[in-house]
């Protein structure tokens, strides 16, 4: 998870990985108060808790998947796609996050 989303998911603001309905959170009230709104994250746990929970299951990416991630990029940038899309087409096609 990127620090920037990881941080904005903890002040209650939208992220990409909290769940998320409809309805708009007044600015007084908690986040866990809400029913319609629920965070990912195991709440009580303090940010640095979560933070080492989520760094102990990251896994390094394999040699040959970072090189046909790489090898793609390079094509697709050949190809001149914008590096939005060439993003979104490594995340369907390997599940991985760009930064």
């Amino acid at each position: 998870m990127q620090t920037q989303e990881f941080d904005k998911l903890m002040k209650g603001e939208p992220a990409k990985w909290a769940e998320m309905f409809t309805q708009k959170i007044p600015k007084n009230q908690e986040l866990n108060d809400n029913p319609e709104f629920k965070l990912t994250l195991i709440p009580g746990e303090s940010k640095e808790e979560q933070r080492e929970k989520i760094k102990a299951n990251e896994v390094p990416i394999p040699d040959y998947i970072r090189d046909e991630i790489h090898k793609f990029i390079k094509e697709e940038r050949e190809k001149k796609t914008s590096e939005r899309a060439i993003r979104r087409a490594v995340k369907r096609k390997w599940n991985i996050y760009v930064v």
